[in-house]
């Protein structure tokens, strides 16, 4: 028997699933960054 694997079709979907998702991280990041400097500074201190 071979061995379990996923369709053409399963790859293609985890590899696009995949880059959105870092796509959505280095955004997300990107304006956490911006939103929360200001913010998260004076929180810390206090």
């Amino acid at each position: 028997m071979a061995a379990p694997q996923d369709p053409p079709v399963r790859l293609w979907q985890k590899k696009r699933r995949t880059k959105k998702l870092a796509e959505w991280r280095a955004k997300k990041a990107a304006a956490a960054e911006t939103t929360a400097k200001p913010e998260a500074k004076p929180e810390a201190k206090k």
